[in-house]
């Protein structure tokens, strides 16, 4: 299984959030969104205005596909399961910083920079998606 670990930059997150724009997608440019495989989960992360790091959906995969070329946001998409994806509350989330360090061994000073490019989208393993399954658990 592959799941995966999506960069959320902070103006995009917050402008999808203030458009209301929060329907169970996400757009890049990164090929590694074609890693994932249906019913598989696309978990992403931002940082808040405090600039901590926290999660902000996992998406269960219902399908992917290539957005028309020139969009806007990205040539790939994946559309998450309305019945098995979530949105988190940013405000309620605690620093993810430390643990998506570990889990895909990020070396920069600045977390969102181990995040930049084609590197905005991470393949990660099921006993990682394990564990930030378990981060988020009540």
């Amino acid at each position: 299984m592959s799941h995966l670990l999506f960069y959320w930059t902070k103006e995009n997150y917050q402008s999808d959030k203030r458009d209301g724009l929060f329907n169970y997608t996400l757009n890049q440019n990164a090929p590694n969104m074609n890693a994932v495989n249906i019913g598989e989960s696309v978990w992403a992360f931002t940082r808040r205005n405090d600039n901590v790091y926290v999660l902000a959906a996992q998406l269960g995969v219902i399908q992917k596909n290539n957005n028309a070329p020139g969009f806007k946001y990205g040539k790939y998409r994946v559309t998450g399961d309305e019945n098995t994806s979530t949105y988190f509350d940013i405000n309620a989330q605690t620093d993810v910083e430390p643990l998506i360090r570990r889990l895909v061994q990020a070396n920069a000073s600045i977390l969102g920079r181990s995040f930049q490019g084609y590197s905005a989208v991470r393949v990660i393993s099921d006993t990682d998606h394990a564990t930030l399954k378990a981060h988020v658990a009540p």
